[in-house]
């Protein structure tokens, strides 16, 4: 297996997982139980829009012509952070996590 392609089959497996979590916990408020969440490089970002198609829940959009991340719906499943292919979305702890 390519190292993209497992990269991309954990993302996936961790997404199933998160959502798993938020049934569970019934609670839709992502910033409640989200470990991680995605940080966007500004000046790396070149608009591609890559990000926007990869993520699950919808939650990074174009705003004009800038790329933006709705945290509010993010699950921290780091698939817009493996898709970005100039890396311009790490993984972070979230600050918002209550534990």
């Amino acid at each position: 297996m390519a190292a993209d392609t497992e990269k991309e089959v954990q993302a996936v497996l961790f997404q199933e997982w998160v959502l798993a979590l938020r049934d569970r916990a019934g609670d839709s408020r992502s910033d409640r139980w989200r470990v991680v969440r995605p940080n966007m490089d500004k000046e790396r970002c070149t608009d591609c829009g890559v990000c926007i198609e990869a993520c699950p829940m919808a939650t990074i959009c174009a705003d004009g012509t800038v790329i933006r991340i709705r945290y509010e719906g993010c699950i921290g499943c780091g698939i817009c952070a493996v898709n970005c292919r100039i890396h311009a979305i790490q993984m972070e702890p979230s600050p918002d996590w209550r534990h």
